[in-house]
């Protein structure tokens, strides 16, 4: 399972132009954390808000 976190300055900047959202692993044994594209019809839920990492 993965978890929105902040995004870094860098991926900020990068936003301007395509819009992404940085994600990590909740697993133990995982250590992925990257962005991901998003689509536009994503970018307007209303409940897409990211739940904190544990």
């Amino acid at each position: 399972m993965v978890c929105r976190i902040r995004r870094r300055p860098v991926d900020r900047l990068i936003g301007r132009f395509v819009s992404i959202r940085r994600f990590r692993c909740e697993s133990i044994h995982c250590v992925w954390e990257g962005n991901l594209r998003v689509s536009a019809p994503d970018l307007s839920d209303a409940d897409n808000s990211a739940s904190p990492c544990k």
